[in-house]
């Protein structure tokens, strides 16, 4: 279900952000602190970006009723980083000196300094409390029982542990189970009992809830582990085409007729041995059944055979009439 968020909403804030970390990172010495400050904000936009560019985050499927309190962010936010960025376009126009010698210049930019950690804790809540319930997101702690809440039900269904949420929820455990496990999860005994009331009204939420945000955070689990099997393929194909580029392939593994010359001549030439060798064997046994004959038909006859030549010396060799008609194939190709 559309939000009416979009990129848009969260794009060229992100880029004035990134404009002002390169200006505080140039004068490291004076706006360090800061810069470390804007990529933090940075992180958050751009988690923001892939969450509207997913149709199945919790952005677009489970806030859409929080448009405007992100307009009022953007807008705060927007404000102070427009004054930053006057102030450091004063620091380069009149030099580092000049500037800290100036009596306000250091106070005006520790005001601008708080004005930007108060954008960026507005940020960071925002993006922390993606998909909780209006209840949740009004204070910090109880959006925090929220989420141990829904991810007690969430094992809890899945026959993984057992906390007594589901039970208390529907009427039957008891609430101070519920309370113990909060406590030993973190959550400071005092919030656990100054939320008494509002646990048990967020319980009710979380149950009816839970299946929804579950089948999203699988969506979205889904989706990121696509986009890092892409991005691990794509490197993967990119190494290994690297790494044929920068070393020849081994000559005996090219099997493809007319592709490796140098190959295809080791094949010929193995081919020409053992033919030679064969023929070899083949001409001295006819040679001792025509010295025999001769022998028995005319014994005063000498014999004209002594022992048999080797083919490949007596006669043009097999080898190299193949290799000359194996290369002359190969030119032509």
């Amino acid at each position: 279900m559309a939000t009416g968020f979009t990129e848009d909403d969260f794009v060229p804030l992100n880029e004035l952000v990134q404009q002002l970390s390169n200006s505080c990172k140039a004068a490291a010495s004076v706006f360090e602190d800061l810069s470390e400050d804007l990529n933090g904000i940075h992180r958050f936009l751009e988690h923001l970006i892939k969450q509207a560019n997913n149709p199945d985050s919790l952005l677009m499927q489970r806030c859409q009723d929080r448009r405007k309190d992100w307009l009022h962010i953007l807008e705060s936010l927007t404000y102070a980083l427009c004054e930053l960025q006057e102030h450091i376009s004063t620091y380069y126009e009149v030099g580092a000196d000049i500037w800290l010698q100036a009596d306000d210049a250091q106070r005006h930019f520790n005001n601008l300094r708080s004005e930007v950690m108060v954008g960026y804790d507005a940020v960071d809540t925002f993006v922390d409390s993606l998909g909780l319930s209006p209840a949740g997101r009004k204070d910090y702690s109880l959006g925090q029982i929220e989420k141990l809440l829904v991810q007690a039900v969430r094992q809890e269904r899945a026959k993984a542990a057992n906390y007594g949420v589901t039970r208390a929820g529907n009427g039957i455990g008891s609430f101070s189970q519920i309370q113990r496990y909060l406590r030993d999860e973190g959550i400071d005994p005092a919030e656990v009992e100054r939320h008494d009331a509002r646990t048990k009204q967020l319980m009710i939420w979380v149950l009816e809830n839970e299946p929804a945000l579950t089948d999203i955070m699988a969506r979205e689990s889904l989706a990121d582990g696509d986009e890092t099997n892409a991005a691990s393929k794509k490197v993967e194909g990119e190494s290994a085409g690297t790494a044929r580029a920068a070393s020849p392939p081994p000559q005996y593994e090219e099997k493809s007729e007319g592709i490796d010359s140098k190959g295809k001549e080791i094949d010929v030439r193995s081919e020409g041995k053992d033919v030679e060798e064969s023929r070899d064997v083949e001409s001295y046994k006819e040679a001792e059944d025509l010295e025999m004959t001769a022998i028995l038909v005319d014994r005063s006859r000498p014999s004209t055979t002594s022992r048999p030549i080797s083919v490949a010396t007596s006669s043009p060799s097999l080898i190299d009439s193949d290799l000359e008609s194996a290369e002359s194939d190969w030119e032509l190709v």
